[in-house]
């Protein structure tokens, strides 16, 4: 859609400008979570956090990301990113387990796919951050609304 056409809509309908609101200050969240996140939280966290908000926005547990795209994503190297998803230790419930994401078994990637096969297990292992993000982004924009 052109943006004249869009402004002339959004100035003619109190409906989609709220929805807009809404969806800009769910944008504006989870922008000043990451960069929070990316601040003060391990890649492994970080890379966990951007799995679960892919398969979100999918609304599927595959998804076609490359490692230059998570890379990109979390603000590290491509290396970086190959480390947290096959080889580098995590530290779960404070410490006490070091388990690394594929003895996990809680996704497979090849070739850019990725498929989570315990989301449960993801989630722990993933920071606060992605609860701030989807608490608010369930609140204010509920799925079954159009």
């Amino acid at each position: 859609m052109e943006a004249a056409p869009f402004r002339r809509a959004l100035v003619r309908s109190a409906p989609l400008q709220r929805r807009l609101n809404l969806y800009l200050h769910v944008v504006m969240t989870q922008l000043a979570q990451t960069i929070a996140c990316a601040r003060f939280h391990f890649v492994e966290a970080r890379l966990a956090r951007c799995l679960l908000m892919s398969s979100d926005r999918a609304h599927s547990d595959h998804c076609h990301i490359t490692h230059e795209i998570l890379a990109s994503m979390l603000g590290v190297r491509r290396a970086g990113v190959t480390g947290a998803a096959r080889s580098h230790v995590l530290s779960v419930s404070g410490g006490s387990d070091l388990l690394k994401l594929h003895e996990w078994r809680v996704i497979r990637y090849a070739r850019g796919q990725i498929t989570m096969l315990d989301r449960p297990k993801l989630e722990k292992l993933c920071c606060e951050c992605y609860a701030v993000v989807k608490v608010e982004t369930d609140r204010l924009l509920p799925r079954h609304q159009a």
